[in-house]
C-alpha cells in the first residue's frame, strides 16, 4: 500500500494532461477534426493544430488551437505519424488529406480525421 499510493499520485498526475484551448482531448464530441502540422523554427519537430469547431477569438485563436501539454505549452512531436497515431487512442482515425493554398509559395496539408 505504502508503494501504491505515491504510484497513483504520480500517474494521476498525468491524467488529462493534452487540451486543446484548455479543453481535456478526452472530453471531445466532435465526430471529424482536422489537423494542420507546423514545424518549429531551427526544430526537426512538429506542432499539431487541430480544428474540432471551436469559436475563434481574434489574434489568439491560433495559438489556442494547438494541442498542450498540463504545463499550457504545446506539444512536440517527431513526425507526422507520431501526430496521427497520438490521437489514435481517442477513437480518431484518418479520413482523408487535403491542401490549403496559404499564398503563392505554400501550400499548407490538413489531415482530417473522424470517429465512429
Amino acid at each position: 500500500m505504502k508503494i501504491l499510493l505515491p504510484c497513483l499520485l504520480f500517474l494521476s498526475a498525468f491524467a488529462n494532461a493534452q487540451n486543446i484551448n484548455g479543453r481535456p482531448l478526452e472530453s471531445l464530441d466532435s465526430k471529424y477534426i482536422e489537423i494542420m502540422i507546423e514545424g518549429k523554427l531551427f526544430s526537426s519537430r512538429l506542432r499539431a493544430m487541430v480544428d474540432y469547431g471551436q469559436p475563434v477569438k481574434g489574434f489568439t485563436a491560433a495559438s489556442e488551437r494547438y494541442v498542450k501539454n498540463d504545463e499550457g505549452k504545446p506539444m512536440e512531436f517527431n513526425s507526422v505519424a507520431h501526430i496521427l497515431n497520438f490521437f489514435s487512442p481517442y477513437g480518431y482515425k484518418l479520413q482523408e488529406v487535403y491542401t490549403v493554398r496559404e499564398d503563392e509559395a505554400t501550400d499548407k496539408v490538413v489531415y482530417v480525421m473522424g470517429r465512429e
